[in-house]
């Protein structure tokens, strides 16, 4: 029940996409990625997952030639370059970020049952909270009970400044929101793939 409800969500993922490029085509990375953000990336229902569930790893998989996808990207564009791209986490860290505001929530709502009940399956990994957690812990790879006070890791986007200039600059010029004099596009699409899968 649980696979298929993530293998709905990433089928929905794919037609939003479709329907992005088809309605929008080329245009400037900014509302790209505002349309991605708003219109493509649905997790409502998320923190209710199983994350050891092989279906969320594809989930990810999914996000990942979606991002490449929209930015026309070549396939092989290294993942950990795509969060920056899209100026969003990937799919993971967003759920996971969910899953523990929720929990937060939980543990600091004013109901003693919840509160106990919370700390209760987080201590169990048997039960879906504290086997997410404990996924989340190894994600980051940090202890089970440090995951609360490291949220802030899970909404973070890192990659090398300047590489991610370099290909947000080639996307422009691709998508003739720039010019660079002396190249040609099929010069600009070698470069651009160069640089994403070097």
């Amino acid at each position: 029940m649980e696979s298929k409800e993530i293998r709905m969500k990433k089928s929905d993922m794919i037609q939003r996409v479709n329907t992005v490029l088809v309605s929008v085509g080329c245009t400037q990375i900014e509302i790209i990625r505002k349309l991605f953000s708003s219109q493509c990336t649905y997790f409502y229902g998320a923190e209710a997952w199983k994350y050891a569930d092989k279906s969320v790893a594809e989930f990810q998989t999914t996000w990942n030639r979606c991002v490449r996808r929209l930015l026309r990207l070549p396939n092989t564009t290294h993942r950990n370059l795509l969060p920056s791209l899209i100026g969003q986490p990937t799919a993971l860290n967003q759920i996971y970020a969910r899953f523990v505001k929720l929990i937060k929530n939980m543990l600091q709502g004013h109901n003693a049952r919840i509160d106990f009940l919370t700390r209760l399956c987080l201590e169990d990994q048997r039960s879906i909270i504290g086997s997410n957690f404990h996924v989340i812990a190894q994600h980051l790879s940090i202890p089970d009970n440090c995951v609360l006070d490291n949220f802030y890791k899970l909404k973070t986007i890192t990659a090398e400044c300047d590489m991610i200039s370099v290909i947000l600059e080639l996307i422009d010029f691709r998508n003739g929101d720039c010019f660079i004099q002396g190249f040609t596009t099929n010069e600009i699409d070698f470069i651009m793939h160069f640089v994403c899968t070097m």
